[in-house]
């Protein structure tokens, strides 16, 4: 799946209004957004129990989701939990049950 660049932001944008917009960037501490060329979005976490530090969320061509969180700082980040096939309603559900954040109030 080839997209524009526009097309990109708007995917990211989308993911991040279906973890809560604002409030979860606020709740989360979540910090350096990046839009991926296939479709998704970057970001890393601010401090949580679980100590998950980075997240990937990528969009498939079934308009579901790959969700990847990692742990670690620096040459030293590995993944921590993979998920295929995410429904856009359980994003907040595997977010807060993985990292210990509320994502909204």
């Amino acid at each position: 799946m080839t997209l524009t660049t526009q097309d990109q932001r708007q995917v990211a944008q989308t993911i991040i209004a279906q973890f809560g917009g604002g409030m979860f960037v606020m709740m989360t501490g979540s910090k350096n957004f990046f839009h991926l060329p296939q479709g998704g979005v970057q970001f890393d976490i601010g401090r949580n129990p679980e100590s998950v530090t980075r997240c990937v969320v990528t969009l498939r061509s079934d308009d579901t989701y790959d969700v990847i969180l990692y742990r670690g700082r620096g040459l030293k980040i590995r993944a921590y939990k993979t998920f295929e096939g995410v429904y856009a309603d359980s994003l907040r559900s595997i977010f807060e049950g993985y990292t210990g954040l509320c994502t909204s109030l």
